[in-house]
Order: C-alpha cells, then sequence, then structure tokens
C-alpha cells in the first residue's frame, strides 16, 4: 500500500514527538533517539519524493562549481 503525502506528513510529527520525548529522558545520543532519527529521516526523504521543493532544484541548479 502506498502511503499518502499527508499520512507521511503526520508520521514524521508522530516520530519527531517521540525522539524529542526520548532525547529529553535519555539523551540526545542514546539508541532509542538515534533510532526515531533514522525513522524521521526515511519519512522526510519519502515525502520529499512525492513533493519535491522546486525552489531547491532551481537553486541548486543556479550553483556553479569552482
Amino acid at each position: 500500500m502506498k502511503i499518502t503525502a499527508e499520512q507521511n506528513e503526520k508520521r514524521i510529527e508522530e516520530l519527531r514527538v517521540k525522539m524529542m520525548n526520548a532525547a529529553s529522558t535519555y539523551g540526545f545520543s542514546h539508541p532509542l533517539v538515534l533510532y526515531y532519527s533514522e525513522k524521521l529521516d526515511k519519512h522526510h526523504n519519502m515525502l520529499m519524493e512525492l513533493h519535491p521543493p522546486a525552489a531547491v532544484s532551481q537553486k541548486a541548479a543556479s550553483f556553479q562549481i569552482i
């Protein structure tokens, strides 16, 4: 089943809250915090695939490597 952008945004917020709660309880380097961070990154990347920001694409195209 394919996840919608709205469902993904909801999941991102749920994971963010869990990650911040775990960080305040255990500290930022605790394995549970890192687990939530990785899951959050995964869902954020999925969201960016569904709706790539046009401004970022245009801005990236304007950079010149020296």
